[in-house]
């Protein structure tokens, strides 16, 4: 066995090589392999002339790979400018909604446990097992004023 690393086969927009290891028995790390099989399945797709589909989003990478996935399509004609730009704005969309679904499940503090029920029969909340974790909040019962009542005319 020779000392010589083996790193990705990868060649970066700069020239530069990836430099990740490669998946074993791959000349490729998992992401470029995984980047090589989307474009492989995006060429069959289009030589079969079955519509554009993207991945799950789960993440903001799903997002970045997703726009190249669009504007690929869009340039290769396997997409229409107006539907990209639909396809665009729910991307906008998504990514918005991931930053604040990071950023609201990156704390268990933001989660709080509610029975719909308690708002109904007065009873206390249950305590929390969880020692070192607050209990769920007491939820009261809100007095509402009835709206004024209108003059009849």
């Amino acid at each position: 066995m020779s000392g010589k690393k083996n790193f990705c086969h990868h060649v970066k927009a700069s020239g530069n090589l990836c430099r990740a290891l490669p998946l074993q028995d791959e000349d490729y790390c998992y992401f470029h392999m995984l980047t090589r099989e989307r474009l492989r399945r995006r060429r069959e797709a289009d030589r079969r002339k079955q519509p554009v589909q993207l991945a799950i989003i789960e993440n903001s990478a799903d997002v970045q790979l997703a726009l190249t996935d669009l504007a690929n399509a869009v340039l290769s004609g396997a997409l229409d400018a107006p539907r990209g730009r639909l396809v665009l704005a729910a991307l906008q969309t998504a990514r918005k909604n991931l930053v604040g679904l990071e950023s609201f499940s990156s704390s268990r503090s933001h989660f709080i446990a509610f029975n719909p029920a308690q708002l109904h029969d007065g009873t206390e909340p249950e305590q929390n097992e969880n020692e070192g974790e607050p209990a769920p909040p007491k939820i009261e019962p809100e007095s509402v004023d009835a709206p004024p009542a209108e003059a009849a005319s």
